[in-house]
């Protein structure tokens, strides 16, 4: 339950307090106690604050520093009920019931909400629950319709590299409102596991393609410190991808990239440039993303930062 105006959520009888269940008697200091009495008989009307001696008075100092934590709204809205449970738990019972097209929705609803925060967050774009569910559940049909299709070719999506290789996932996004562009990279081995993500920030960037080509340019600035000899560049824009797999020397203004971008290719042992769907680059587009808040770079070795892990997931779901 979270707590705001205190006048819902009962002392004695509720979970209320991050990290407590329903307190014990014991668990308090006063001999006095009534069982019904609510939250905001520990708050400060005019403060709109806890009453800070009132709650040390009567729980113990394990439990009233808790207390204190919790922010309370300085508008006087009702106390909210929150249901917390875990994905494993849920997912496990469902498994257990025999059920496989409710795993698939329940896994789909999950991804979305988490999408959906990933939206507010870094987009400041607010979904509501009921599309957010709405797209979950036709994504579903959607699925099944296509399994059931006969004749029809996976969906593209993004695949291991094969023994040896390493494979290089990069994307480019400009933000117009801030000036300046994203690059998202990330490194993968055969087994699908991340060896490094990159989240850089580049200034003076305005058009698609350019970004794009830094974003390769930098993956493989990155990927050359690795000491990795087989390596496969792949990119969502199959413009791109053609032309750094023609032979002859491009004309175009941004030529002058596109041949750096081959040369640091020639550094590696061996090198493949392949197309990959959107959908299969989602990892670095989103570290791309990320990058707005970015003074310059971050870099992860062999971790996953928390706002693609999900994408994460959906990659290896498969392999």
């Amino acid at each position: 339950m979270r707590i705001r105006d205190g006048n819902t959520a009962r002392i004695w009888k509720d979970i209320w307090v991050p990290g407590h269940q329903a307190f014990k008697i014991e668990m308090v200091l006063s001999d006095e106690i009534d069982l019904l009495v609510k939250v905001a008989s520990l708050i400060d009307s005019q403060l709109r604050w806890w009453g800070v001696e009132q709650v040390r008075a009567i729980f113990n100092p394990n439990i009233d520093a808790d207390i204190l934590k919790i922010v309370l709204s300085p508008d006087r809205y009702e106390d909210t009920f929150t249901l917390v449970v875990s994905v494993k738990r849920v997912a496990r019972q469902i498994l257990d019931d025999g059920d496989s097209s409710q795993l698939v929705r329940f896994f789909l609803i999950a991804w979305a909400f988490w999408y959906r925060h990933n939206k507010l967050v870094y987009e400041q774009a607010k979904l509501s629950p009921e599309s957010v569910i709405n797209h979950a559940q036709s994504l579903q049909n959607s699925i099944s319709s296509f399994i059931k299709t006969p004749g029809l070719k996976p969906i593209p999506c993004w695949n291991a590299p094969p023994t040896g290789f390493f494979k290089l996932n990069v994307d480019g996004v400009i933000f117009f409102d801030y000036q300046k562009a994203g690059v998202g990279v990330v490194v993968r081995d055969e087994n699908g596991q991340v060896v490094m993500t990159v989240s850089k920030s580049e200034h003076e960037v305005i058009e698609a393609e350019s970004v794009e080509l830094l974003a390769m340019f930098r993956g493989l600035q990155f990927s050359s410190q690795l000491g990795i000899n087989k390596i496969i560049l792949e990119i969502d824009n199959l413009l791109l991808v053609e032309t750094l797999q023609a032979s002859e020397e491009s004309l175009s203004m941004l030529g002058n990239l596109i041949s750096e971008v081959k040369n640091m290719l020639k550094q590696f042992q061996e090198h493949q440039v392949q197309h990959v769907s959107c959908m299969g680059n989602q990892v670095a587009h989103f570290l791309a993303r990320h990058a707005w808040r970015v003074q310059d770079v971050e870099m992860w070795m062999h971790f996953v930062p928390f706002f693609v892990a999900q994408y994460i997931w959906l990659d290896n779901s498969h392999l």
